[in-house]
């Protein structure tokens, strides 16, 4: 798989992630936005919609923590696990 194509689908398997763990709290993207914002992080609704599309350009390891922590949850839970690659 190229780069790009890992990167993409990394991304997408990213959002589709945020987007569970949202659900499970029953909470809009409007009220993660909110709940970034009262603990001082900037992290928009716009934001949050591209990251749940698994746009890779919205996924800084910032944007993630921002968001994870408006869930109240460990960053870890939405990284991806996956057999180790060997390097080529």
């Amino acid at each position: 798989m190229s780069n790009e194509k890992w990167v993409k689908s990394l991304a997408r398997e990213m959002g589709g992630m945020l987007i569970r763990l949202r659900h499970k709290r029953n909470w809009s993207q409007e009220k993660v936005a909110f709940a970034a914002q009262e603990k001082g992080y900037s992290l928009s609704r716009s934001t949050i919609q591209r990251m749940e599309k698994g746009e890779a350009g919205s996924m800084s390891l910032e944007n993630l923590c921002f968001y994870c922590a408006a869930l109240g949850v460990n960053p870890r839970q939405i990284l991806p696990l996956h057999e180790p690659v060997d390097a080529e």
